[in-house]
């Protein structure tokens, strides 16, 4: 290895040979930055650093098992931790205990390349989770300038397919010419980000000015709808001519996503078309990328079988055929097969219908049981529909099998899965957005002894993504798509729609009960707060009718006192004490006014 000058800047790249790795690794040299990189290439390869391997500031060494020696340097003031998640959990923890090792010594900023799929509850990112949590202490402990950012997924040029994404497998797919054949009726939006963006991202983390552990999120604001996408990489050039932009879909902000935006000043630049355009033609000018990443996943060789020619004369089968008992076992065989071809498609398509119909039941339920504050039966219940909708996933791929997704009334049944599917998912999530934040009221209360901002911040990201999933449903269910896809299932399609509007209703309801819950933490000192709750049902000038009003004294961030009085009441204990404002007495000539219908 070449000496490391002490005049510029050195840094430490985990990972250097991976995907994102590597273009981290060259966009660090173009700022004269020096990078000694280290990858065992277990899912790295070498030909992805060819194009820096003769940087005289480049210094790669190859690991073995989680284990490199890290040679004496001058200075050390980035260190990037860049390690994919899916390799065995041994190897990654010896990989970044050595790491964290080897950087106590000096004082660099340090970069967690991680995963937007922890914000999800169930994940399959256990390693991932493991980093985040020893660098937290780290950060805590040595005060360290930790930055930890959560990427959704990358593409581009080099790429990886090792996700399960959907833009991965058009791309994939597109790379080997079959990319009409998929069927994307189950995905909706990508928030993928492509890897110039990504390496922007993190490089800015990186430089980031201030001592404290951060995090950042990666991903697109605005989902872009998948079945455009999949336009996009069956002709890209004539897209690229067209200036096509494909369609927003609305907003899906993750918990970190604006604190991002402003902090950093980033907002994801390249365009879709040119991106997926560049991949494409790198893959297929290379296709030697291809072959190295299948075997690095493992692939299966398919073998073709020939039927055997049947060796018997003609005129023996004439024979055979014309004889009674062949005949007669000749045609049972035929009804046989006819019986299980029609048991293939009629079973498993009424099954779907079935399970949809109860997945519909259980989402109503669940909303009936959100609207009597009954939280408990409402998680019961949205379980049990996301338990329905999963199982109806099997027998949509019994469909799949007998290649009939690409029938119409299939393909409908197909969409109404994939939308229950978002839904059921954001019952799950609302459901457990609103018991936080009744944990949360205990916690102001003094019933428990759990932070209340953490319950708060707990209940308002549960809310935000069931917000995010209701919102994806309702976009997709306008009337002109109903009536244009749903054939003799609009019925269902319908009671999807309202339900989902009943369901954002709620979501809304409970954001706005727990901004209020905020605002009651936020000052320390003593505060009393007056509260007016409406039945926006019932219009008054400017409002709806008052039908409670709630006096709360708060101290410290704890409910000291808490008395509500009904609209009816406070109007006769304030009789002759206040007077209806005289816009009011216009407006209303005729009624007997009280406090309900003033504002307070």
């Amino acid at each position: 290895m070449n000496s490391l000058s002490r005049n510029a800047p050195i840094a430490y790249v985990i990972g250097a040979a991976g995907f994102i790795g590597s273009h981290i690794v060259k966009s660090l040299l173009v700022k004269e930055i020096q990078v000694i990189g280290v990858d065992d290439l277990s899912t790295g390869l070498l030909t992805n650093l060819s194009d820096v391997s003769q940087n005289q500031n480049f210094h790669f060494i190859q690991a073995v098992s989680g284990h490199w020696n890290l040679p004496d340097v001058p200075r050390l003031d980035y260190a990037l931790f860049l390690i994919a998640d899916d390799i065995p959990k041994h190897e990654y923890l010896r990989t970044l205990d050595n790491f964290t090792n080897h950087v106590k010594s000096f004082t660099p900023k340090i970069l967690l390349g991680s995963d937007l799929g922890l914000y999800e509850k169930e994940h399959n990112l256990g390693n991932l989770s493991l980093a985040e949590k020893q660098l937290a202490e780290i950060a805590a402990e040595r005060k360290s300038n930790i930055r930890v950012v959560r990427l959704a997924g990358v593409y581009g040029p080099r790429m990886h397919f090792r996700r399960d994404d959907p833009l991965f497998r058009l791309i994939k797919a597109a790379v080997l010419n079959q990319v009409q054949e998929m069927n994307v009726a189950l995905d909706f939006g990508s928030r993928d980000l492509d890897i110039d963006d990504a390496v922007t991202l993190l490089v800015k983390a990186l430089m980031h000015g201030g001592t404290a552990h951060k995090i950042y999120d990666g991903a697109l604001l605005h989902p872009l709808k998948v079945a455009e996408l999949k336009q996009v990489l069956v002709d890209p050039l004539w897209h690229e001519r067209m200036a096509f932009e494909p369609t927003k879909l609305p907003a899906w902000p993750s918990p970190n996503l604006e604190k991002t935006e402003d902090e950093l000043s980033f907002k994801p630049k390249a365009g879709v078309v040119n991106s997926l355009k560049e991949t494409l033609h790198f893959f297929r000018d290379h296709p030697e990328y291809l072959k190295k990443e299948d075997s690095k996943e493992g692939s299966v060789e398919v073998k073709e079988t020939k039927p055997e020619v049947d060796k018997k004369d003609p005129q023996d089968k004439v024979v055979e055929s014309s004889s009674g008992p062949s005949k007669f076992w000749g045609n049972l065989l035929k009804l046989l097969v006819l019986g299980l071809v029609v048991g293939g498609l009629v079973i498993p398509f009424f099954a779907t219908i079935y399970s949809g119909w109860k997945a519909q039941n259980y989402m109503n339920a669940t909303i009936q049981a959100l609207t009597l504050g009954e939280v408990e039966e409402a998680k019961n219940q949205a379980e049990g529909g996301l338990i329905e909708v999963t199982s109806l996933e099997s027998r949509l791929a019994t469909l799949k099998l007998l290649s009939l997704d690409n029938v119409s009334l299939f393909a409908s049944a197909s969409q109404y899965l994939a939308l229950s599917k978002v839904a059921a998912l954001g019952l799950k999530d609302l459901s457990d957005g609103i018991n936080y934040y009744f944990e949360s009221f205990k916690s102001l209360t003094g019933e428990s002894e759990v932070e209340v901002k953490v319950l708060v911040a707990q209940a308002k990201t549960s809310l935000d993504l069931a917000n995010q999933k209701f919102g994806l449903v309702e976009s997709s269910l306008d009337t002109q798509t109903i009536n244009s896809k749903g054939g003799f299932l609009s019925g269902y399609f319908l009671k999807l729609q309202d339900g989902t509007k009943k369901a954002l209703s709620q979501t809304q309801r409970y954001s706005n009960l727990v901004f209020f819950t905020s605002q009651l933490i936020v000052n320390p000192t003593s505060q009393s707060y007056l509260v007016a709750l409406t039945d926006e049902n019932i219009l008054r000038p400017g409002f709806g009718k008052v039908v409670a009003v709630a006096q709360i004294d708060v101290e410290k961030g704890r409910i000291k006192k808490l008395e509500t009085y009904s609209a009816e009441e406070l109007t006769k204990t304030l009789a002759g004490k206040f007077q209806i404002p005289k816009d009011f007495t216009r407006e209303l000539k005729g009624f007997e006014l009280g406090i309900e219908d003033v504002a307070i």
